[in-house]
């Protein structure tokens, strides 16, 4: 459908942001697989550009979960600058809320990316949705999961990568 992400424009903006400090995010609505090779393309072509993949990849399409996918998102992870937006819990789940099912694709992000390396998204305004069990609740799911992580690396998932990404707030 269209031109590709890596085609010579793509390319130059990619390759733009990446001399301006600024990371790419890339959303991958209809799953990870139909973006892969872009993806890889342009992180092999400008390794100093930091990407961010958002939503996790959105690994749940059309009422299936995409474990392959997974595997491809954490094979990302030999490309020292990207980092996985930890965020669309609704949207990339089978279950309702809690989204218990998250805790172990979130835990193997967690060894393979390490905290430093994800950030936490609110997925505002999606989240307000009923189904999605609301703004607050989704803000604690990373504490209330009980992740093998320590606090520290939990603040470092849920605002320093963020910051180290975006620049300091407030």
């Amino acid at each position: 459908e269209g031109e590709t992400m890596s085609n010579k424009v793509g390319s130059s903006m990619f390759k733009k942001a990446g001399n301006l400090g600024m990371p790419v995010g890339i959303m991958c609505f209809k799953g990870l697989d139909p973006h892969l090779a872009d993806i890889e393309a342009l992180l092999s072509e400008h390794p100093k550009t930091k990407c961010i993949i958002d939503h996790m990849g959105f690994m749940y399409q059309d009422d299936t979960v995409l474990d392959s996918s997974w595997e491809k998102l954490h094979k990302l992870a030999k490309y020292p600058q990207v980092y996985v937006k930890v965020s669309a819990f609704a949207r990339n789940s089978e279950f309702e809320y809690p989204f218990t099912d998250l805790t172990k694709h979130i835990e193997k992000l967690i060894s393979v990316f390490g905290c430093n390396r994800l950030l936490f998204g609110s997925d505002f305004p999606f989240v307000l949705e009923e189904e999605a069990g609301g703004y607050y609740e989704n803000s604690r799911l990373l504490y209330e999961w009980g992740l093998p992580v320590s606090v520290e690396e939990l603040d470092q998932l849920t605002s320093g990568t963020a910051e180290d990404l975006f620049g300091k707030w407030g």
